[in-house]
């Protein structure tokens, strides 16, 4: 086991361009020293990236990890960067980065929203359409949806956010008016009971079964 960020996981740590894993964690008292040896050390960027660094388990027990605008893939206890393949140039300032399945991760970057499979290392690109540029939130649900959301109160002209599915290419508008909320959509969890939040500035609205959100979304 590993300490990630003050939390006993499994897995890597990453801050700072660095990843440390942390050995043994579990078995060890409060007393005991805690020595974190170095696994990565992403080199310098050519151009700033946020800098952003998570750690994104996968439902198959493989998990990746984000340091510096690099991908990588932590498996039987080695970390092995990812060469995520895609003919368009983008800045590398990756952000959000969830899974959406087994072997599968999505992404934000450049304002597009990127999803690949880690066995065929190859990505897939999108450009959100009604949605506002910059500020844009990613977040994973159920059955392989992602929730692209947004910091701020878009125009009403635009989405409050976006319900995506890669797997099947659906695409689901939340506009205006669909839900009792008045900004962004920023944050979503599912409840113990399986019912949906989703929370704004201002304002958290529960929204029932997930299942029963769908039914009631247009699609793009």
């Amino acid at each position: 086991e590993v300490l990630l960020f003050g939390r006993a996981v499994t897995g890597p740590g990453a801050d700072r361009g660095m990843v440390f894993v942390y050995r043994g964690f579990a078995t060890l008292d409060e007393a005991a020293a805690i020595e974190p040896a170095l696994l990565y050390t992403a080199p310098p960027q050519r151009r700033p990236v946020s800098d952003r660094s998570a750690v994104i388990p996968l439902p198959d027990g493989r998990a990746c990890v984000l340091c510096r605008g690099q991908l990588l893939l932590w498996r039987d206890g080695q970390l092995h960067p990812l060469a995520l393949r895609h003919p368009e140039a983008t800045s590398g300032d990756v952000s959000h980065p969830v899974a959406c399945g087994n072997g599968a991760i999505a992404w934000l970057e450049d304002d597009a929203l990127c999803h690949a499979d880690l066995d065929a290392l190859v990505v897939n690109r999108h450009e959100p359409q009604q949605m506002p540029a910059g500020g844009m939130t990613l977040q994973s649900l159920p059955r392989g949806w992602l929730l692209l959301g947004h910091w701020h109160a878009p125009h009403r002209s635009l989405d409050l956010g976006q319900l995506w599915h890669p797997g099947s290419g659906q695409v689901l508008r939340i506009r205006h008016g669909a839900l009792d909320l008045d900004s962004g959509i920023q944050r979503a969890w599912i409840l113990p009971d399986g019912d949906l939040v989703f929370g704004g500035q201002l304002r958290h609205v529960r929204l029932g079964r997930f299942d029963a959100l769908l039914g009631r979304l247009p699609a793009a």
